[in-house]
């Protein structure tokens, strides 16, 4: 019923991106039938993957933090593994590493005969549209700040050498987070992150005892056969990126506004700080969300997506906080759209009025009447309204009052130009 759904939705979207020359509902429905594929061959594992489908959408990386065994490089190998074209870098880091791990040996030849240290980045992470960084932490704080050009700038610089990374999307697994200065400005720049735990549910775990008795390793292996048949590839994934971090997705001021609230309200609940860095990327994932549900124009719904970027997957406390205040303030939001839309009534026939003000103003037109009529009616209507007694909403009851006070101005004016016509 949901594939249905999302079907119909892609080919409603057929009519909002055909001027863009990209099959952009074709790759969507590719793209999701990938992540559905990949999500039924594993257990308890559909957050961590919405987060790695939302991060290789708006070219962001995951960081998934967990015991060894909870299948963290699987979910890595199977999200970005079958995108065909695409070169993927992996490691495991350790304290002793040095830079040339990561980014290729220094070119000794070009050392000797130039004088400069330049590195020969031939499939390293510079080299590779995705990377698997395995135990992240363990890389010394020299080997994390370097990383940092190439997650965020996409680019590596040593001395003269400066080239464009191809990355596309990083995941980075370990067992613990290390908190200190680097990691602070390197997890920042991580969007998207998650607590990976062990099978809980007693149901979902006979469910995969079953499967592994049933196929053992094999499952995976037939995954990545039924993968192969409906890849994605790499052009039209970063075509599929470039048009949703791009001008084609439409984000109404109304959902800015909810978002925004919605930051506020968690960050102030939970005393935690949002960088503006992070409030900006996460307003690709909006679009994203948009983009999957077969739309061009994001809605307030698509806003409950942050959650994957907003909060450490599995970590009790954010989500239930997370879960309250954008329940509370979905209410709250859809109350001020309904009073909106009253005020813009009221907005519309304010204009009209105003006109007639504007010509019929004349004691020595009859026409003056028939505008003492009009205003007086319009004056009940507004005195009638609960809105007399306040909305709720501080800017909605602003633009009340003033219309208000504005009415009960005409009115003492034409009732002047009627004193003198008598």
């Amino acid at each position: 019923m949901a594939r249905r759904r999302r079907r119909r939705k892609l080919q409603e979207m057929e009519g909002d991106v055909s001027s863009i020359g990209i099959d952009i509902p074709n790759i969507v429905n590719r793209f999701q039938k990938h992540f559905d594929e990949v999500e039924s061959h594993f257990v308890e594992r559909k957050g961590e993957l919405e987060q790695i489908k939302y991060a290789m959408l708006t070219k962001e990386h995951v960081l998934l933090k967990g015991k060894t065994g909870t299948a963290k490089s699987k979910l890595g190998k199977f999200s970005f593994g079958y995108i065909t074209g695409a070169e993927t870098f992996s490691i495991q880091l350790s304290k002793f590493m040095s830079e040339e791990y990561l980014f290729g040996a220094i070119d000794i030849n070009k050392m000797r005969n130039e004088g400069k240290v330049e590195h020969v980045t031939d499939d390293s992470i510079v080299d590779c549209e995705f990377a698997f960084i395995d135990e992240v932490f363990d890389g010394n704080d020299s080997l994390l700040r370097s990383l940092l050009e190439v997650l965020n700038e996409r680019s590596f610089t040593r001395h003269t050498q400066k080239i464009k990374a191809k990355l596309h999307s990083a995941i980075m697994t370990s067992n613990y987070v290390r908190e200190d200065e680097v990691t602070e400005a390197f997890l920042d720049r991580i969007l998207f992150k998650s607590e990976v735990k062990a099978v809980t549910s007693n149901k979902n775990r006979m469910t995969m005892y079953q499967d592994y008795v049933k196929m053992g390793d094999c499952g995976f292996d037939n995954l990545g056969k039924k993968l192969h048949k409906r890849a994605v590839s790499l052009e039209e994934l970063q075509s599929l990126s470039e048009f949703i971090l791009g001008s084609d997705v439409e984000l109404p001021d109304s959902v800015l506004r909810l978002y925004d609230m919605i930051l506020r309200e968690y960050s102030k609940q939970l005393n935690c700080y949002i960088s503006d860095r992070k409030a900006n990327k996460m307003l690709n994932i909006l679009k994203a969300s948009a983009v999957l549900k077969g739309r061009t124009r994001v809605a307030c719904e698509d806003v409950e997506a942050i959650k994957f970027a907003l909060v450490t997957l599995n970590n009790e406390q954010q989500e239930e906080v997370f879960r309250a205040v954008f329940t509370k303030l979905m209410e709250e939001n859809a109350q001020y759209e309904a009073k909106s839309q009253e005020m813009e009534s009221f907005d519309t026939s304010f204009v009209t009025l105003r006109e007639s003000f504007g010509t019929k103003l004349n004691p020595k037109s009859k026409e003056i009447l028939d505008l003492n009529e009009e205003i007086q009616l319009f004056e009940q209507k507004i005195r009638s309204h609960n809105f007399i007694h306040g909305s709720g909403f501080k800017d909605i009851d602003s633009r009340f009052n003033s219309m208000r006070q504005e009415t009960e101005k005409m009115i003492r004016e034409i009732a002047k130009a009627l004193n003198l016509n008598q």
